[in-house]
């Protein structure tokens, strides 16, 4: 049986599918280390971009998310944090000094919703 987080990460990298977007797995590739992921997670890439949807860090607050973009960045690929999750998330991507940017998307099943995307 599934849990709720696999199911709502299910649902997540099907959203990025349609958009174009490929997904990764922790400890696919060496930019993105299973060992500093948990999984199920939400990870994408496509046109430049890594689309960090939804990850959680094995051990928080011990540089995992630092050590990410830097990965992504030194590959040329410009990171994107979408609809960050918690207080500590949104405090470190505005003391990176990242940018917010929002807007209107419509999903696969026609609804509409906003997107929150936050890049460097």
């Amino acid at each position: 049986m599934s849990t709720l987080r696999e199911m709502m990460a299910a649902l997540m990298q099907n959203d990025e599918r349609s958009m174009g977007y490929r997904i990764v797995e922790a400890g696919d590739v060496s930019w993105y280390p299973k060992a500093d992921w948990r999984t199920p997670s939400c990870v994408s890439i496509g046109g430049g971009f890594v689309r960090l949807v939804a990850i959680m860090a094995r051990k928080p607050r011990t540089g995992a998310l630092r050590r990410l973009v830097t990965n992504v960045q030194a590959l040329g690929l410009k990171p994107v944090v979408v609809c960050p999750i918690g207080q500590d998330m949104l405090a470190i991507l505005k003391h990176w000094g990242w940018r917010r940017t929002q807007s209107l998307r419509v999903t696969p099943t026609g609804a509409t919703e906003y997107v929150e995307e936050w890049t460097p």
